[in-house]
This record gives C-alpha cells, sequence and structure tokens, in this order.
C-alpha cells in the first residue's frame, strides 16, 4: 500500500545547464519527474520564460500531484 504520493526521481534546476536538463526530460517516460525551481530567483524565473526553456519542455508531459500514480 502506498501512503504517499511521491515522484520517482527528483532534481533541482539550478545551476541552470542546458545538457542537464535535456538530460533530465529524456528519462523514461514511465517515470514522473519533479524539477525544482524557485521563480523567486531572477536566474531561475528568466530561463524559465525563456524561449529555450519553453521549446525544451513543450513536449514534455505535465502532471500535476493528484495525477500521481
Amino acid at each position: 500500500m502506498q501512503r504517499y504520493k511521491c515522484t520517482d526521481m527528483f532534481f533541482d534546476i539550478s545551476p541552470i545547464h542546458f545538457m542537464q536538463l535535456q538530460k533530465v526530460i529524456n528519462f523514461p517516460k514511465s517515470l514522473n519527474v519533479e524539477l525544482m525551481v524557485h521563480p523567486e530567483r531572477s536566474e531561475e524565473y528568466s530561463y524559465l520564460i525563456s524561449d529555450e526553456y519553453i521549446k525544451i519542455i513543450s513536449d514534455v508531459k505535465k502532471i500535476n500531484y493528484v495525477n500521481l500514480h
């Protein structure tokens, strides 16, 4: 019996490295991966609204905790 819902893997977006993020995105689609971000940090916020980030995650399925398996 599962008592808590949690992701299969957890990563921090900082420091922001394109190749690191690309590796995270390329994990098997069967895994739920959480990417921790702090939008109050100006560098992270700028990256989150950048065209590069939006393009990288455009094909990634996004869910919330209610929909975790």
